[in-house]
C-alpha cells in the first residue's frame, strides 16, 4: 500500500468512525497531495497529524475543520458554503 492510499484509508475510516463527511467541494484527494508534500495537516504548521486531534473540536463548535477537509454532515456544508439564494432577504 502506497502512501496516498494509506492516508485515504486514514481519513476515510476517521470521517466514518465520527459519522462526518468529506470535503464535498474540493474533495480529499487535494488535501491528500497537501498532507504528503508538506508533511503535516495542511492547515496549521504546528498539526503534526491529519486527521488532526484538533479537528474533533473544531467540527463539534464550528461545523467543518480547519482546513475544511471534514464536515459534520452535509447540511451544514450546505448551509456554510452554499446558502440558500434570497436567504438572506428574508431575515
Amino acid at each position: 500500500m502506497d502512501e496516498r492510499q494509506q492516508k485515504r484509508f486514514e481519513i476515510v475510516d476517521h470521517a466514518i468512525e465520527k459519522g462526518w463527511v468529506i470535503a464535498p467541494s474540493k474533495g480529499m484527494e487535494t488535501f491528500i497531495e497537501a498532507i504528503i508534500k508538506l508533511g503535516h495537516c495542511p492547515c496549521v504548521s504546528t498539526r503534526l497529524y491529519c486527521p488532526c486531534p484538533e479537528s474533533d473540536a473544531e467540527v463539534a463548535n464550528v461545523g467543518r475543520c480547519r482546513c475544511s477537509l471534514f464536515w459534520r454532515d452535509l447540511e451544514t456544508f450546505r448551509k456554510i458554503l452554499r446558502p440558500v439564494k434570497g436567504a438572506e432577504d428574508e431575515k
